[in-house]
Order: structure tokens, then sequence, then C-alpha cells
């Protein structure tokens, strides 16, 4: 198989760079290693999109926004940002927008090793179900999530603060909520965190619009001891889209000291999360007015991982550029969401947030996307050049759906250059994303 760019990885960045390069003319292979493309959104449960907004101005790309149009026609999001979608509406989104540019998508298959020569990769080998197949290209995206190809290709790289990375979530949903019930529970109790007001909150309810919620620390920590699978924190955190079908997606789960490099520790990690997930709901049946006929609906297909590997590229993002809200002249993205560490370690107790100045935003280099040490390769999503503490930040699925859409560009540009990525013309690739 021959391209002009093969990009490894089918989350939204992968699916994003691919569309991108494909509306430039290249011919496109995105290979996705399961059986629907969206990554976390749709096969990790994640839900909602984080804020990728300020004072309306939205910063997530002309893709991201494409694919929150189709989502909103056939009533998969809500919302006036569509924060809240379905996934699995977004499943067709996403295969319907691959197949409309022309991306050639190849599910079930999995990236193996890079074959380079004098620091130029010059194909890739996949693993398909039946047995192992090259495919060439001109320019190669790595959109693994943990930067496979790019340590395949020679690339260095860092990981987690350096010694672990942060905790994996299992990701599921909540079905018989009664949230009318849940609220009359809350204006007796005000066991809720203060930042959903109880006014908001009703009217969400009564109007049957979504929303995301933290509460019942009070009757957590009087039935813990009952529950010894509840991990450590004492809230419970759910979103929903529509209150009245009675169902939530929980951000609950969480585990510790283990890396989502190793089939072992994911192993090991789903199996403990799911054992988180079964007792949580446990404990809401149980305890927790509105949630008497709650189930376990669904949990997610894989397991979320916020943190392996970042590739050291031609510039670090760092937390100065975050906090200060530092803008580039070679700016390829855009975001406003903070530092977000959750604990890492057992001893810890507190997650980190550090946040841009109010009303401001930061940029992300197109220099992040550049790896060291290779010649036709370019990094998307959560594995671009950063610091630990600045990928907390640029994590986030709008974010890397935008640094998606920014590689796909770049590396159309690049096919005319012979494949080197080092060669563009920034200020073209900047009037194609629309950042100048």
């Amino acid at each position: 198989m021959k391209y002009d760019v093969v990009i490894c990885g089918g989350g939204l960045a992968g699916v994003a760079a691919a569309i991108a390069s494909a509306k430039m003319g290249c011919a496109t292979l995105l290979v996705e290693q399961y059986g629907y493309l969206g990554g976390c959104a749709t096969l990790g449960l994640v839900n909602p999109f984080m804020k990728y907004y300020v004072n309306d101005r939205v910063l997530a790309g002309t893709i991201f926004a494409e694919i929150l149009s189709n989502l909103r026609s056939e009533e998969g999001c809500w919302g006036k940002y569509c924060q809240f979608f379905d996934p699995e509406i977004l499943k067709g989104v996403l295969f319907d927008l691959c197949e409309k540019y022309g991306v050639e998508v190849l599910l079930y298959s999995k990236f193996l090793r890079a074959k380079v020569r004098d620091s130029h990769i010059e194909y890739v080998e996949l693993a398909l179900k039946e047995g192992a197949e090259t495919a060439k290209g001109l320019v190669f995206i790595d959109a693994t999530g943990d930067g496979d190809l790019a340590v395949s290709a020679g690339a260095p790289w860092e990981y987690g603060d350096g010694e672990v990375a942060q905790p994996m979530t299992l990701m599921f949903r909540i079905g018989g909520i009664d949230f009318k019930k849940m609220l009359d529970y809350l204006k007796k109790s005000h066991d809720y965190v203060s930042w959903v007001s109880l006014e908001r909150l009703e009217s969400f309810i009564e109007k049957n619009q979504p929303f995301s919620f933290a509460g019942f620390s009070k009757l957590i920590k009087i039935y813990r001891k009952d529950f010894p699978d509840i991990p450590a924190q004492n809230q419970i955190f759910l979103s929903t889209c529509i209150p009245s079908r009675g169902e939530a997606f929980a951000n609950l789960t969480r585990v510790q000291m283990l890396s989502g490099l190793y089939s072992r520790d994911l192993t090991k990690a789903t199996v403990v999360t799911y054992r988180q997930a079964r007792s949580i709901v446990n404990f809401l049946r149980k305890h927790v007015p509105g949630f008497e006929k709650c189930y376990l609906l669904e949990t997610a297909p894989i397991i979320g991982v916020r943190e392996t590997r970042r590739i050291i590229g031609e510039y670090v993002l760092k937390a100065e550029d975050i906090i200060s809200a530092r803008k580039f002249e070679d700016a390829v993205a855009a975001g406003c969401y903070p530092i977000d560490i959750h604990p890492m370690r057992p001893s810890d107790k507190e997650t980190t947030m550090l946040s841009p100045p109010p009303g401001d935003y930061y940029e992300i280099p197109y220099r992040c996307l550049v790896p060291l040490k290779v010649t036709n390769l370019l990094i998307t999503g959560r594995c671009i050049s950063a610091t630990h503490e600045a990928q907390a930040a640029i994590r986030i699925m709008p974010i890397v759906c935008y640094l998606g859409e920014a590689s796909g560009y770049a590396a159309s540009l690049s096919v005319e250059k012979e494949g080197l990525v080092r060669k563009i013309d920034v200020n073209t690739l900047q009037k194609l994303l629309k950042i100048r």
C-alpha cells in the first residue's frame, strides 16, 4: 500500500488529521486498532467535551466545528456549544466525514513498527487480521496517543512526571435515575459542590437540559466502610445529556501507579476500575435518594488513559505558556482549558488546577508537532511536545482535534516538500487553519 499521508491512530486527533489531509487532495490512510473511530469520545465514553471557548470565541478548529454541526443535525449534541453529545451518533458522523472527504479507513489494524533510513520513515508495518502488511507514505502522523510510531522511528520522549503518569479512568453510564427526587434530597441536605447552584440545577432538570454535577460527599463519608472499592475522592461526578432519560455518564473511577504503555497494567487497571464502577452503583442504589432503581448501564470498551509518553519536539510547551496565555508566531492551535493534574500517588490528596487569565487563551506552536530526529513525521494529540504540566491542559478532546487538523494540513503541505515537515510555509498552514 502506498499513500501520500499515513496516520496511525483513529481518535479525534487522527480523524481530524485524516480529513484535513484528504481535503487537500492527498491519498490518505487512517489506521485504527479498534472497530470504531473517535477514541475517548466514542469507545472511551468521555463526556462532555471540556471547555473550548472564551467570550464566545471557539478554540477548536473548523473540522471540530463540522463534526459538531453534523451531530446537531442528527440531534446528537446539546447545549449552546454542543459540549454534551451522543457517542453512538458520533461514531456515524466520523465514518460519514471520512467517506465524504475520501479517507481510506483501516479498522482492526494495529501499528507495529516503523522502517527508518537516515532519519526518514520509509514505511510502517501494520498487524491486520490476515497478517502483517506495510504502508508506504511520504509523510506520517502519529496520533496513537502513546507516541508509538514516533518512538519506533527514533524520536526522543519523556514519561509522566519522570516516574509515574496521571491515573487512568474507566468511564461508565448509569441508568434508572430520578433526577427530581435527587434534587429534593439536595435541597434538604446541601450535599453538593457549590460550582453548580441548586437554582441552576433545578432549572436544568425542569427544562430537560444537559448538566454536570458533583456531590454526595456526606453520604460517601458515612458509608465508605461498606464500599471499600469506591475511589478515594469524596464526591460523585455525573453528566447527563437529557435528564428525562434518567441516564448519566460517570467520571469516577481511578487507578494510580499503573502505565498505559503495558498490556498487563492496562488489564489490571480495567479489572480494578470495573470493580469500582460496580461498587459506586451499588452505593448509589442503596444510599442516595433518586438512585433507588439505578443500574450499571454500560462501561466503556476501553479505559481512559490521560498520559503516557510525550514526544520531544522542536519546542516543548511549558506550564508558564499555559498560565500566561502565551501566543506564538507559528501557532497552529489554541485552548483555554487549565492544567488539570489528578492525584497520581496514594499520598496525593488534591487535583492541581492552574488556569490562564480569565477571558484569555494560550496558543500551541507548530514546533510542538515536529519531533526531533525524524524528517517526515508529525505528532498530534495528547503525545505532542509538552511538559507533564502543559500536557495536562492540552490533552482534552477539542484541543487534540484542533491539533489533528493542524497536523493533517501540515502533512499535505509537506507532501509538496518530499515529506520534509520542517520545510513547509507555516503562514500558509495558518491560513488553512484560519489562525491568522
